[in-house]
């Protein structure tokens, strides 16, 4: 397996896909232009090398919670960031009131759209989007997380658990329930390394939001996210999809070592 090409191969059939689904220009402006992509991409690593419409139907879902959360992220009176993916944020664009809506629209349409494959997938995503996941880790970031049990649980909650219901329905959708134990172990590995990752680059200009560098220092963040991507890279071997998984936590630790 080439694994640019497969990546590449299946970006290109999800953003066709996103495109045909989504026809509403208020909730188009937020999804594009294309971000990371990383948890439609973890779905389609655990699913590999299964390549059927629920898959791109559960990507695409996992793709419209996490852009909803990023719309409300956005706000004023949360993170008040005026760009996203280099141009203005939803309220900018609009208004902060239309910005609630799209981000709660988002929302109801992942859920909508999840539907088409079953109510076990609807309930993995809710679980994901509701006070276990990233509504709950929002209240504790709004709140101020200062500790390093505070702010494992802030990350586990905002981030780690979107990328683990996306592994998880990867797994679901291609009939591979042997290994969900195994894929949640992998994806909160990956959802955590990538979130240190993030501390680690955005220490100077995190301002009073949490960070896990304020708390242990930047040279112990750099050691979590390396035992986190040591523990990723061995669970990988399990999975059809490794190679991509690979792709994904080495492009991940890259992010550090490309700005010293």
């Amino acid at each position: 397996m080439k694994v640019e090409e497969e990546i590449g191969r299946f970006l290109r059939k999800f953003e066709e896909y996103l495109q045909e689904s989504i026809k509403d220009p208020y909730l188009l402006y937020p999804l594009l232009p294309a971000g990371k992509r990383i948890r439609p991409l973890l779905l389609f690593s655990a699913s590999y090398p299964v390549m059927k419409e629920d898959v791109m139907t559960l990507a695409l879902a996992v793709e419209l919670i996490h852009s909803s959360s990023l719309v409300h992220d956005d706000l004023p009176f949360v993170d008040n960031s005026p760009l996203r993916r280099g141009k203005p944020s939803t309220h900018i664009k609009y208004t902060p009131g239309i910005a609630v809506m799209v981000g709660d629209a988002l929302m109801s349409e992942a859920f909508f759209i999840a539907s088409r494959v079953g109510a076990e997938a609807v309930a993995v995503l809710a679980d994901a989007a509701g006070m276990n996941g990233i509504a709950g880790g929002q209240i504790l970031d709004l709140k101020g997380a200062t500790t390093l049990e505070e702010i494992e649980t802030l990350h586990y909650r905002k981030t780690v658990k979107l990328m683990e219901a996306s592994f998880i329905l990867g797994l679901m959708v291609s009939e591979k329930r042997n290994l969900m134990d195994r894929g949640r172990e992998l994806s909160r590995s990956i959802g955590f390394l990538f979130q240190v990752v993030d501390d680690i680059l955005d220490e100077a200009t995190c301002g009073d939001e949490p960070n896990i560098v304020k708390v242990i220092g930047r040279e112990k963040a750099l050691k979590v996210a390396e035992m986190h991507y040591n523990r990723a890279v061995e669970l990988s071997e399990e999975f059809e999809g490794r190679e991509i998984i690979k792709w994904l936590i080495k492009s991940t630790m890259e992010r550090v070592s490309s700005r010293g």
